[in-house]
């Protein structure tokens, strides 16, 4: 259990990287964690990984993170008599953002040690789920095998990729209560929301960030209080820190435009310049 006031910091890793990924990595954490107090660690690699070294550390402080958990909370309406079915990995922002938001809001949190579709209905039916946060590919499998959403559930979290419009459509028809969501490790989870009144997919800005479209690709800037401290990354063979905001605001490789507080979100630039 993490101990959200301390001022230890926090490493994630993904078990099931090789020894010797693992030990790279732990090297860089270990390298700087000094100049750091009560922050968490997360990994990006972005889409463009080619090797260990392009891995980037995100540090997020606790503060941030939990700033990001409140504020979700707010959105989904979380109080103390929700119960999270909790499927993500917890070196994954999404999975270790559930335990934040539970913490603040005094939710139960039932683990689902490994995704089966008809696991993750049998637990939420047994133990009167209300919310989750999945994966597009998860909702795939749901909607593959044509699973009929339980009543106590009332909202599921959609992120760590786009959710297709057919994908949504259908998947409602099932009854589940899908809620695309726009976020990222840099930004301690999600930045844009569909909300819980909503009939279409439209995703509203969380109130503890701005959002801006910046030139005209569209690309997005964002500020808010739950955003990274810096990155940790290896450069010619040795270990450093950025900071990446200006102020104040971290520039997105993220393209999309803005109506008030509507968010709609097209894609990376180098995804549109690839199929260009």
């Amino acid at each position: 259990m993490i101990d959200w006031y301390s001022v230890e910091n926090h490493f994630f890793l993904n078990p099931k990287f090789p020894e010797a990924k693992s030990r790279f990595l732990r090297g860089m954490f270990d390298a700087v964690q000094d100049r750091f107090r009560s922050h968490l660690f997360l990994l990006t690699s972005g889409t463009t990984a080619q090797s260990v070294q392009d891995f980037k550390w995100v540090a997020l402080s606790k503060e941030a993170f939990l700033c990001g958990a409140r504020a979700a909370n707010q959105h989904l309406k979380s109080e103390a008599r929700d119960v999270w079915i909790h499927t993500l990995p917890e070196f994954h922002v999404g999975g270790l953002a559930i335990w934040a938001r539970s913490h603040l809001s005094g939710a139960q949190v039932v683990r689902l040690s490994q995704w089966k579709p008809q696991d993750f209905v049998e637990l939420i039916s047994t133990r009167k789920g209300t919310l989750a946060s999945l994966v597009p590919a998860q909702v795939y499998d749901l909607i593959q095998g044509e699973w009929i959403c339980p009543p106590s559930l009332r909202a599921i979290v959609v992120g760590g990729g786009a959710l297709a419009s057919a994908l949504l459509q259908k998947g409602k028809a099932l009854g589940w209560p899908l809620l695309p969501s726009y976020g990222m490790t840099e930004a301690s989870s999600q930045i844009a929301t569909a909300t819980l009144e909503g009939q279409d997919a439209s995703l509203h800005v969380l109130p503890h960030f701005s959002v801006e479209v910046v030139d005209a690709e569209g690309k997005l800037r964002i500020r808010g209080d739950s955003l990274l401290t810096a990155y940790v990354f290896s450069h010619a063979g040795q270990v450093q820190v950025q900071d990446p905001k200006r102020d104040g605001w971290f520039y997105t490789e993220d393209r999309g435009f803005l109506q008030g507080q509507q968010l709609s979100v097209l894609g990376r630039t180098r995804d549109f310049i690839k199929i260009g």
